[in-house]
């Protein structure tokens, strides 16, 4: 009996102890009823002279000890449904946290844009601004977000409502298209005979901006593609006291005492004032500008490409009036007519309040506003070290490779239309290159071959 009794009371402290292995609090009890094992070994040997009542007392035992392993049982399976129901509650915490950004609003990862695109992408570079990374980037004319960035930190407030109240009254120009694009055209260009069939892609309405308000209000009630979409040079506007105040307040100490004196860049020549609509987007261009390109209210999607990309991107001619813009539209790209554009590759981020992107000059780039929300944003324009270059030796060595030789091509181009006719540009090239070279494809030796190709 005894031995019977020793093996069903290993048996229970062997359960009890397996099912608390992962409990620490339940292993210091595992010892604990060790300990009253070897107390209940003790009585037993005492009561033995008296079977009936040994028997009687263990048995009053076992129960105790079953009683205590279904209660720790019953525990721990408590603390486990517990330790789930946290684990999920801090997912969800650690997600609801990812999910916003400092200011209590979405993160990036939810913000949504209308656009899809073939060609593949890598994230752009982002650094703070104390960051020497930045300011080597800034050198090197290498694109990069500036996070964290106190640039426009005093704007941060000119959100609708704001420019609503303080721009009221102000007589502006304003963009209006039956389509969300609005690719920008030179309007010098417009009278000009090159181009017969050219019409410019959206109109023009003056007004107070009151109006260009009541107009994104009207469009979204219509839901018919319509869109409007202000830009204005900030030193053109009638800015507010309060308005002017908040300029004033730029981290213009940083431009001025760290950025210039470092790239060598020239003096600023615009700030540009954007405010669009939803879902509006610029068509992929190039600049002759360095552009600090500061997120004020909303988020954008900025998509660039280097230079080189030229002739994947097929620029409008020179003296056309959409020159240095793209003739690939990328929500409906013809691959049949601009098959090269399936070979371009860029670089990407969503710009959000607060951040700035370093756009390089001659750098294409494609800007598109999230899908809800308007925003505002900022432009710096500066000239680039190399625009005085009449007054610098060296200004060659200041252009970048892939920017000197897209210039190059931009000067004969113009030198041709300049000396011709714009219209007259292609058959001169084709004058020029027409069977005056076939001799070197034809000399040219054919390539090794690896053993088995």
């Amino acid at each position: 009996m005894k031995a019977l009794a020793f093996v069903v009371i290993f048996a229970l402290f062997h359960l009890i102890s397996s099912d608390s292995e992962d409990v620490r609090r339940l292993v210091e009890e595992r010892d604990l009823l060790r300990e009253q094992v070897k107390s209940l070994r003790d009585e037993i040997k005492l009561h033995s002279s008296s079977r009936d009542e040994s028997c009687d007392y263990l048995q009053n035992r076992i129960d105790d000890l079953q009683r205590t392993v279904k209660a720790k049982r019953d525990e721990k399976d408590t603390l486990k449904i517990g330790i789930e129901t946290a684990k999920k509650e801090m997912t969800s915490l650690a997600k609801c946290k990812a999910d916003k950004d400092s200011t209590g609003k979405y993160h990036k990862s939810q913000i949504r844009f209308q656009g899809k695109y073939h060609f593949p992408v890598k994230p752009i570079k982002r650094a703070k601004m104390e960051d020497p990374e930045t300011l080597k980037s800034l050198q090197e004319g290498l694109p990069i977000v500036i996070t964290g960035s106190n640039l426009t930190s005093s704007a941060l407030r000119w959100n609708i409502e704001f420019l609503g109240k303080e721009l009221k009254n102000q007589f502006v120009r304003i963009f209006v298209s039956s389509n969300r694009q609005f690719r920008y055209h030179n309007m010098k260009f417009e009278t000009t005979a090159a181009y017969y069939e050219w019409q410019p892609p959206f109109r023009i309405h003056e007004g107070l901006f009151q109006e260009f308000i009541e107009m994104t209000n009207d469009f979204k009630k219509a839901d018919n593609g319509s869109r409007a979409y202000f830009q204005y040079l900030i030193n053109e506007l009638n800015l507010t006291e309060s308005m002017d105040d908040d300029f004033n307040e730029f981290n213009w100490n940083w431009i001025h005492d760290t950025v210039l004196p470092a790239t060598k860049w020239g003096q600023l020549k615009h700030n540009l004032l954007l405010v669009g609509m939803n879902d509006v987007s610029t068509p992929v261009h190039f600049d002759g500008m360095e552009n600090l390109f500061s997120m004020i209210y909303g988020h954008k999607r900025c998509i660039l490409f280097d230079p080189s990309q030229y002739k994947g991107l097929y620029p409008f001619p020179i003296h056309h009036p959409h020159d240095r813009q793209s003739q690939v539209d990328f929500d409906n790209p013809n691959f049949e007519m601009f098959p090269r554009f399936r070979e371009v590759h860029g670089y990407d981020t969503i710009l959000g309040p607060g951040e700035v992107l370093y756009i390089p000059s001659h750098w294409w780039h494609y800007i598109e506003s999230e899908r809800d929300s308007m925003t505002v944003s900022l432009n710096f324009w500066f000239y680039p070290a190399w625009h005085e270059k009449d007054d610098q030796e060296n200004w060659k060595d200041l252009v970048p490779d892939a920017v000197d030789q897209l210039l190059v091509k931009q000067e004969v181009e113009t030198l041709i239309a300049e000396s011709f006719h714009p219209t007259k540009v292609k058959d001169v090239l084709k004058e020029i290159l027409d069977k005056r070279f076939d001799f070197i494809e034809a000399k040219r030796p054919e390539k090794d071959t690896v053993d088995g190709e």
